[in-house]
């Protein structure tokens, strides 16, 4: 992943250099996240959900006229969970309080902007999704720690508004769908730890299809 994130950036970096005239934006502010994991097993589906907050980094590099790339980083933590589960005849939902609880997003894609009148922006973007989350659970009176590595494609809409030419504020949200590649599990006080990847990773409890809601806002800088 961190390999992946490496030359998606330098593809970034590229493309502003290659540009004869690059505008760039820089966001930076809060982000509210809500991740959610999802796995059914015979006739009962569970939903293992994150209410996290934390900070939202973009950088957008505009080398054509209202078109260009984007990267964009989501780190959200907190220090519970939910895990809800339904069949045909039941339904029911539990609250963890172990300690740290995080989601990861990032997004690297190709974005159009909107400006229906001075000074305003919409802007719309799509991309690769590469992230991570994690968070900690007990299995028999014994805490287990998991962090999973996701990879997918994501969607992202930012609405800015500019005081000046050099800084503004912003608000949007981003949405990202995740296939969980791979899963490391280490039960406390364990010398060894597991790591599973592909179709073994419900072994452990976690779904084939995650997906990360943000909503973010903050200040905007362009150079």
């Amino acid at each position: 992943m961190k390999k992946a994130c490496v030359f998606l950036t330098l593809l970034l970096l590229c493309a502003g250099v290659l540009s004869a005239s690059v505008r760039l934006v820089l966001d930076v502010g809060p982000i509210y996240t809500n991740f959610t994991n999802h796995f059914n097993k015979n006739s009962e589906r569970s939903i293992h959900e994150e209410n996290l907050f934390g900070v939202n980094l973009a950088l957008r590099a505009e080398f054509v006229k209202n078109f260009g790339v984007y990267a964009m980083t989501n780190f959200a933590f907190g220090n519970a969970y939910w895990e809800h589960w339904s069949s045909p005849d039941s339904y029911g939902g539990n609250r963890y309080k172990h300690g740290l609880v995080y989601a990861i997003d990032s997004q690297f894609g190709f974005f159009y902007a909107f400006k229906p009148r001075p000074k305003l922006e919409i802007a719309l973007g799509a991309g690769l999704g590469i992230g991570g989350n994690g968070f900690t659970r007990k299995i028999r009176n014994t805490k287990q720690n998991v962090n999973c590595t996701n990879i997918g494609f994501g969607l992202n809409a930012d609405v800015s508004y500019m005081f000046n030419k050099l800084v503004g504020i912003y608000g949007g949200i981003a949405d990202t769908i995740y296939a969980p590649v791979a899963v490391s599990t280490k039960l406390e006080g364990a010398t060894e730890s597991k790591t599973r990847r592909g179709q073994d990773v419900r072994y452990d409890g976690i779904g084939p299809v995650s997906n990360s809601f943000s909503i973010k806002a903050g200040v905007q800088f362009v150079f």
